[in-house]
């Protein structure tokens, strides 16, 4: 009969065989009360379909007879409906004891009744308890049961009791795995989400939301830290006015996740604000206000909006004209942007001037160490390259260069590029024996680091050779070379082209040296491997060919030489025609 009366349901089953054994009574008592509970629903027309009443009324039988004889575990049941229903702290009864109901504050100073209390909810099948992680679960259906039972107010007050609690356990939480933090966050979400549409004005509640949030955003949860940032706001609108350093800060927070979030016209209308309280609230020289006005040019960068972008920039250091010391590498970094914004436009000269602007003052503050200082360095050099200035780019990478070796070391992978780079410059601008020195350098790294590409080292070894030719070192030339060759070899055979052109290098140091002899077998070698495959390279042929007649001219075979000239001429024009 019971069965039938609870439509089977082994949900509702559960609960009313826990309620008859804890209680002691009978099946037939049992039918009794939950006939009169379903004809009270009939009567009060909240009564709905068999199965959702028999749900509500094996839930709420319980919860009835609690409430009358043991009010502490019914107050701890109320409670533990507004959280999620897994992973409850058990600490959250007793360290936010104060932010509770009478019945409940007494678990404060008597712990035994918190125990008895859970012992009792357990026999009547509503909470279990996990003695390993001292939390607390109870069947979602149950929680959704109770708390909807509950009047409008009941139901706000557990909640704002719930984050009250909630914020007395931060100072534990911050010392708690990270599982348990993110636990700790589901609760708060549901907590949030059953008050959105009541407003708080307790501080502790804003300090509850914006600990989930900022851990949501470790998380990169950025939706859901967002929403709890913007309940933490609320609030402190309400408790501080809107003109205050925290609602600042917490608006720049904004700011930050709308913008990750893409969703850039709500951050410019964010950014806005947050620049007016803190111009407000601190001053416009004050670095928050600073950091909000560069907040509010990256959000218009993002979204296109030069013009406004570089007002904001040129605003920021308009102000510094009358900042103090401590505002110095904010006011660089906005001449660094604008510098940034103004080369992206290809207007060189006003990047080179903000540039040289931001490095100026970034040098009164950190260190050339700085990753900051590092990032202008290396852009101010590529708005020289763009206009030019070799000389100019160079003097500015050597100074990144010194820089990099202070931060990191003098064999760190990282500075590599830039004494590659700074090479290149010194070898445009006929610095023979500098550009010589930067990729000895090179090779030295090159040949002692597992895992570099050889091919890296093969460039180094010819750029190397060919400064060895230029200041007529040619056996040091040749010596490198030969290492070049070899290493080619052993990478992709003897018949690869790359092993060809590397022989042609070759030769053509030895015509340098009025040597034909060790020039000429080279460059039989290599004619033979262009010509071998399908596609003859044309312009590599006629090159070899060209070497030939050199050598031909060093040996005076004149006719020999004019021969394989114009054989190298007619290729030229097949070339040009094609």
């Amino acid at each position: 009969a019971l069965a039938h009366e609870l439509a089977g349901l082994p949900i509702a089953l559960h609960l009313a065989a826990a309620y008859i054994k804890a209680t002691g009574g009978s099946i037939q008592e049992y039918l009794t009360m939950y006939r009169d509970y379903a004809t009270r629903l009939v009567q009060l027309k909240v009564s709905k379909d068999r199965c959702t009443d028999a749900i509500a009324i094996t839930c709420s039988l319980p919860a009835i007879y609690l409430k009358r004889a043991h009010p502490l575990a019914a107050e701890l049941l109320w409670l533990c409906t507004v959280l999620a229903h897994t992973a409850i702290p058990q600490d959250l009864f007793s360290q936010g004891a104060a932010e509770l109901v009478p019945e409940l504050q007494e678990v404060a100073h008597n712990p035994v009744l918190l125990d008895e209390a859970l012992v009792l909810l357990h026999s009547f099948g509503l909470v279990t308890a996990q003695e390993t992680t001292r939390t607390l679960s109870m069947p979602s259906m149950v929680r959704e049961t109770l708390y909807q039972a509950q009047p409008l107010p009941k139901q706000q007050s557990l909640v704002e009791q719930a984050l009250r609690a909630l914020y007395h356990l931060l100072p534990v939480l911050e010392q708690a795995a990270p599982a348990v933090r993110l636990r700790t966050t589901v609760h708060i979400q549901r907590l949030a989400a059953l008050s959105s549409i009541w407003t708080f004005s307790s501080e502790p509640i804003a300090d509850v939301f914006c600990w989930a949030a900022s851990l949501l955003w470790e998380r990169q949860l950025i939706q859901e830290a967002e929403m709890l940032l913007r309940r933490a706001l609320a609030i402190w609108e309400r408790t501080l006015g809107f003109v205050h350093p925290t609602v600042g800060i917490v608006l720049q927070n904004l700011v930050t996740l709308n913008a990750l979030l893409k969703n850039y016209p709500e951050a410019e209308a964010l950014s806005q604000r947050a620049l007016l309280v803190h111009a407000r609230a601190l001053g416009v020289t004050d670095p928050a206000a600073i950091g909000s006005l560069l907040d509010l040019a990256r959000i218009y960068r993002v979204q296109g909006k030069t013009r406004e972008a570089q007002a904001c920039y040129q605003e920021a250091l308009k102000i510094g004209t009358y900042a103090s010391i401590r505002e110095q590498p904010l006011l660089a970094t906005a001449s660094c942007e604008l510098a940034a914004l103004y080369a992206e436009e290809e207007k060189y000269q006003q990047a080179e001037v903000y540039y040289q602007r931001a490095l100026a003052l970034y040098e009164t503050a950190p260190g050339l160490e700085d990753s900051r200082v590092q990032e202008c360095l290396a852009e101010l050099a590529a708005v020289y390259l763009q206009q030019e200035k070799l000389a100019e780019a160079e003097e500015v990478l050597q100074r990144l260069l010194t820089a990099k070796e202070r931060a990191l070391g003098t064999e760190h992978a990282d500075i590599m590029p830039i004494v590659q780079k700074i090479a290149l410059l010194e070898l445009a601008l006929e610095k023979w024996g500098q550009a010589e020195q930067a990729y000895e350098r090179l090779l030295a790294f090159y040949e002692h680091t597992p895992g570099q590409e050889y091919a890296d080292l093969l460039s180094c070894l010819e750029q190397v050779a060919m400064l060895s030719t230029q200041q007529k070192r040619f056996e040091q030339a040749e010596s490198v070379l030969q290492r070049a060759l070899n290493i080619r070899e052993q990478v992709l055979g003897v018949d690869h082209p790359d092993v060809a052109a590397t022989l042609v290098k070759l030769a053509e140091l030895y015509l340098a040296r009025h040597d034909p002899e060790a020039a000429e077998p080279l460059l039989q070698r290599a004619l033979i491997s262009y010509t071998q495959g399908p596609a003859p390279d044309l312009v590599a042929i006629s090159i070899i060919l060209e070497n030939l007649a050199v050598a031909s001219v060093e040996r005076g075979e004149t006719e020999q030489a004019a021969s394989l000239s114009e054989s190298a001429r007619a290729l030229r024009e097949q070339v040009l025609d094609s």
